[in-house]
C-alpha cells in the first residue's frame, strides 16, 4: 500500500501571514477558499480570464482548492477600487527527493480580467504573491507556463526547468493483452481495491524530485470532476488515461505512468518501455485511433512523435522559483512531470 504523509498545510494557514499588500489603488490580499463568497468571486474573475467550461460552476474550484489532501490552496486576489482584476492559486504540494522530501506550491489558474491584462497587473501580482509566500515552509513554487507568463516571470527570478514536449503515440496490433482496464469511479475510488491496483509505484525519484503520489493524493486527483479516468493495470505498472478531443477528433490521453518498485529494480538503470502495443490497447479501451502524451518520465520511455509547435496554441514549460534560504536552485530539478501532476485535465 502507499502510505500517506502528514499534512504539512493546515487549514486557517491565511491567518498567520500578512494578509494584505497595497499599491496605489490596488490591493493584493489572500483570501480563504473555504468562503463559499471568495471561490465564487474567483470563478467569476477567472470566467471572465479564460472562458472555459471548467469556471462555469465551483465544482472544479472547490474539488481543486479544498480538498487537496496536503492542505487548503494558497490564493490571492488583487482588486483595483474594489473591483477584483486578477488572481493566482498556490496548492500545497510534498515531492520526494531520493532520500526525503521537500514541500511547495504548485501555482495555477494565474489570471487577469481583459481589462487588466495589458497594464502590468500580472507581474505585479506575482511579486506581491511570493511577498506572502516567502512567510511560509515551503521551498518554492513551481508550475506550467505558456511561453507569454514564462518570459513574463524571467526577470522575476523563474527558472525554466524544461519544455514539456507533446507526442502523438501511433498504436499497433498485440498478441497478448497486457492489462487489465479499471474505469475509475466513486466506488473505486473509495475501495481498498485502489490501493492494490497501485500497489508498489509510489517510487523515489533517481534523482532531483517528482511529486509525492502516495494513495490519498491519488484518490484526490483521480476524483477530479474535469474528466473520467482509467487504470490500465499490468504486473509491472499502472497506466492512467482519459480521453479529450484534438484536431476534431477524439483521442486518448496518457495521462501518467507508475512503474512498480520490482520493475524498476530488476531494469536498474533502464527505462522500462511503453510500448506502441500498450498504445495500442489503450485505445482499443477508449476506441480511439490514437493517442497523446505529454511529459517526462524517468522511468518509462513512451515512443511516439513529437508533435511540430505549429500544431499547439503554445509550448508547456515547466518553471519553478526556489527559496534559496531553503533549496538551492541546482536540487531542483524534475526527474518526472506528466499530465497527472498538474489539473489540464
Amino acid at each position: 500500500m502507499i502510505e500517506a504523509g502528514p499534512l504539512r498545510v493546515s487549514p486557517g494557514w491565511w491567518r498567520d501571514v500578512d494578509e494584505v499588500v497595497h499599491d496605489g489603488e490596488e490591493v493584493t490580499e489572500s483570501v480563504p477558499c473555504t468562503r463559499e463568497e471568495h471561490l465564487e468571486e474567483i470563478r467569476r474573475l477567472l470566467s471572465a480570464a479564460f472562458e472555459v467550461p471548467r469556471f462555469d460552476t465551483l465544482d472544479y474550484l472547490r474539488w481543486y482548492y479544498t480538498q487537496c489532501p496536503f492542505g487548503e490552496t494558497f490564493s490571492t486576489l488583487t482588486r483595483r477600487r474594489s473591483e477584483a482584476i486578477s488572481h493566482l492559486a498556490g496548492s500545497p504540494r510534498r515531492l520526494r527527493t531520493v532520500d526525503g522530501t521537500v514541500d511547495m506550491w504548485l501555482i495555477a489558474n494565474v489570471g487577469s480580467i481583459p481589462g487588466a491584462r495589458r497594464e502590468g497587473a500580472f507581474l505585479r501580482m506575482c511579486m506581491q504573491a511570493w511577498l506572502m509566500i516567502e512567510g511560509f515552509d515551503q521551498a518554492g513554487i513551481y508550475g506550467v507556463m505558456n511561453d507569454q507568463s514564462r518570459q513574463a516571470l524571467e526577470a522575476f527570478g523563474v527558472v525554466t526547468e524544461a519544455e514539456l514536449p507533446t507526442k502523438v503515440l501511433g498504436p499497433t496490433p498485440w498478441t497478448k493483452a497486457r492489462f487489465s482496464h479499471h474505469t475509475v469511479d466513486r466506488a473505486l475510488l473509495e475501495s481498498d481495491r485502489l490501493g492494490e491496483l497501485l500497489a508498489d509505484t509510489d517510487l523515489a525519484p533517481r534523482r532531483g524530485v517528482r511529486l509525492w503520489w502516495h494513495l490519498d493524493v491519488l484518490r484526490w486527483r483521480l476524483a477530479s470532476p474535469l474528466s473520467t479516468y482509467t487504470l490500465h493495470v499490468a504486473d509491472d505498472m499502472v497506466a492512467v488515461s482519459t480521453t479529450t478531443t484534438w484536431r476534431g477528433v477524439r483521442v486518448a490521453v496518457l495521462m501518467k505512468v507508475l512503474v512498480r518498485g520490482e520493475r524498476r529494480r530488476a531494469d536498474g538503470l533502464r527505462k522500462a518501455w511503453f510500448t506502441p502495443a500498450m498504445v495500442g490497447e489503450v485505445c482499443a479501451h477508449h476506441r480511439t485511433p490514437l493517442a497523446l502524451y505529454v511529459g517526462m518520465n524517468s522511468d518509462v520511455r513512451v515512443f511516439g512523435a513529437l508533435v511540430p509547435q505549429r500544431y499547439l496554441p503554445s509550448p508547456l514549460h515547466l518553471c519553478f522559483k526556489a527559496v534559496p534560504r531553503r533549496i538551492g536552485t541546482s536540487d531542483l530539478r524534475f526527474d518526472s512531470f506528466e499530465l497527472l501532476d498538474f489539473d489540464v485535465l
